[in-house]
């Protein structure tokens, strides 16, 4: 519950982890329990009364309450330190492990967070998710990766693999790797290379096989929690990970990497399939594309920044972007037909690049009038049948009418005008023609 933590630089990282909580943070328990906790015999549960003291205290009287969470549940990590870990066996038999030593502590110490673990409702899924994250906000600050004793895979290497770094302002995530009882904690940090994997700094290794270590594990992440809600806060402008959204047609789930969609309605993937077919034979640039596609759920990529643009350079790349993609989709000829500023996102590996998404209304010519679309999103024509590029002139239109980045030139905002009111004249090439024009 400490206020106002400032998130340390990365090479203070550890002497952050380290440090001695006050009296006032420290578990009391009776002087029964602490005697019990303090291993005398010179083996795997020895510690001493010192290290016990770090995170345990002595109740100041017998009536005294335990320490409760915010959610007004009490904190008792007593099973944390008495439990050992198995002597052998596979990832299932360490689950309980793990918990007791990492993700009681974090709930406990953060109530208003939600814990995710590797599922298995789909075989896509869970090569996307990490083995273990606690969600804040629809961030995800702290993650893990966990393998049996004898896996030959390496949880280091996939903890950095299944991030794709998207958090611009923010310092690093923390998160762990597994094997066993051996749990190593760790930061992440932003890719020496735009659009490579992250870079892992190490931390420190705990050996759970030892009383000691689980005690001073406590301390650290007791420590560690208090770090998340500042993280979370930094990466909120990044969107959401690791969450499920009921769209109009499906549900949303969002990985660091790709978006997952899960429909009801088969048709609507057997149209998407056809759709993406048709942009990726044709090569459209600036648009995502299907990666993955089984049964009633499909794989979409990149996985972008979802924003408005909010300066003048950002809204002519944007603007750019669109206007490139409509003058080869509109050849085919194809109509995204949706285009309004939710539909456009950013690329995560270049700032200038934006690109379109969602293509579940996309259709070619002969097209049906769309009634359950807004008026105050869609061009009039989209909800007649027989429209054409003229919608999606519209959307582009539409982009830079409700963009708020300051100092934007009567140029552009006329031009903005211009498309929506001449949606039915000008054609993608044209309008990008003028747009290049402009200084």
């Amino acid at each position: 519950k400490r206020q106002n933590v400032q998130i340390p630089a990365l090479e203070h990282l550890l002497a952050f982890l380290n440090k001695p909580l006050s009296d006032a943070e420290k578990l009391p328990i009776s002087r029964s329990v602490f005697r019990a906790l303090v291993g005398t015999t010179l083996c795997c549960n020895h510690c001493t009364e010192e290290e016990v003291s770090s995170v345990f205290r002595l109740k100041y009287h017998d009536d005294e309450d335990m320490l409760t969470s915010d959610d007004g549940i009490p904190v008792n990590f007593i099973p944390t330190v008495t439990n050992s870990p198995p002597d052998s066996g596979t990832k299932a038999a360490f689950v309980s492990t793990w918990d007791r030593n990492i993700r009681d502590i974090i709930e406990r110490c953060v109530s208003s967070g939600q814990t995710i673990r590797e599922s298995n409702r789909h075989t896509s899924t869970p090569r996307l998710r990490p083995s273990y994250g606690f969600l804040i906000n629809k961030t995800c600050p702290f993650r893990g990766e966990e393998k049996g004793p004898d896996s030959t895979e390496n949880p280091r290497e996939e903890l950095s693999r299944k991030l794709t770094w998207i958090y611009n302002s923010t310092p690093y995530v923390l998160g762990y790797h597994a094997s066993g009882p051996t749990i190593s904690l760790v930061a992440l940090t932003p890719p020496v290379r735009l659009g490579g994997n992250p870079d892992i700094y190490n931390l420190v290794q705990t050996d759970l096989r030892w009383r000691r270590e689980r005690i001073q594990n406590i301390l650290r992440i007791i420590n560690l929690s208090t770090l998340l809600v500042p993280l979370s806060r930094l990466m909120e402008e990044s969107g959401a990970e690791f969450m499920r959204i009921q769209g109009r047609t499906c549900t949303i789930e969002f990985t660091s990497s790709v978006i997952i969609k899960t429909y009801q309605d088969l048709a609507i993937v057997q149209h998407l399939r056809s759709v993406y077919a048709i942009l990726k034979d044709h090569d459209v640039p600036n648009v995502d594309y299907l990666s993955y596609s089984r049964d009633q759920v499909v794989h979409l990529e990149p996985r972008g920044i979802p924003m408005k643009p909010y300066t003048k350079q950002e809204l002519r790349d944007c603007v750019r972007c669109i206007l490139e993609a409509l003058v080869v989709l509109h050849k085919i000829p194809l109509y995204h037909r949706d285009i309004r500023p939710e539909n456009v996102v950013r690329r995560i590996d270049n700032p200038s690049s934006w690109f379109l998404i969602d293509w579940g209304d996309a259709s070619g010519p002969e097209t049906a009038a769309r009634p359950d679309f807004a008026t105050e999103t869609h061009s009039p024509d989209v909800f007649h049948d027989g429209h054409g590029a003229e919608v999606d002139i519209w959307g582009v239109g539409l982009l830079i009418d409700t963009c708020a980045a300051p100092g934007l030139s009567l140029e552009m905002t006329d031009f903005g005008q211009h498309l929506c009111q001449n949606s039915k004249t000008l054609t993608a090439a044209q309008a990008l023609v003028e747009f290049i024009s402009f200084k």
